[in-house]
C-alpha cells in the first residue's frame, strides 16, 4: 500500500511525488488527489457486445450490469445513480468486417445510459467485440 499525500495546492506537486515511486503489482488510489470530481470519470468500462450475455471486463468503475436490448443496443446500468441526466457520455468501439461503425448513446437516465452501435453506410445496429464507455 502506498499513500500519496498532497503537500501543496499545485496538482503538479502530486505528479512529482508519484514519479519517484516504483509501482509493481496492483495499485489502488482512493480520493481525488486534488482534482475536482468533475474531472474524474463518474463511470467507465469496456465490454464485449458479441457475447451472449454482455458483461463489463475487469477494471470497470461504477457500472453494475449491461442489459442487451438487441443487436447493437445496450443499456449500461450505474452502480450508484448519477442523480440527474446532465452528464457527458463518450463511447467508442472496434471496426470489424471492413465496415465503419458509429458508436453513440441514446436515452440517458440517472441510473443508466443506452449505447447504440451502428454500421455505416447501412446505418443498421450491430454487435461489436470491443465497446468502451466513459461518463463524466
Amino acid at each position: 500500500c502506498v499513500n500519496i499525500l498532497r503537500t501543496g495546492t499545485n496538482v503538479d506537486e502530486i505528479q512529482l511525488i508519484a514519479d519517484d515511486i516504483l509501482l509493481d503489482g496492483n495499485v489502488s488510489i482512493t480520493g481525488t488527489l486534488g482534482f475536482a470530481t468533475s474531472q474524474i470519470a463518474f463511470a467507465q468500462g469496456n465490454f464485449d457486445g458479441t457475447a451472449t450475455t454482455p458483461a463489463f471486463r475487469t477494471g470497470v468503475h461504477n457500472f453494475s450490469s449491461i442489459t442487451d436490448n438487441g443487436s447493437g443496443n445496450y443499456t449500461c446500468n450505474f452502480t450508484t445513480a448519477y442523480g440527474s441526466t446532465n452528464y457527458s457520455v463518450l463511447v467508442g468501439c472496434t471496426n470489424q468486417g471492413g465496415n465503419s461503425n458509429i458508436p453513440s448513446y441514446g436515452n440517458k437516465a440517472s441510473g443508466s445510459v443506452d449505447i447504440l452501435i451502428q454500421t455505416a453506410p447501412q446505418v443498421t445496429l450491430n454487435n461489436q467485440a470491443d465497446i468502451s464507455i466513459a461518463v463524466f
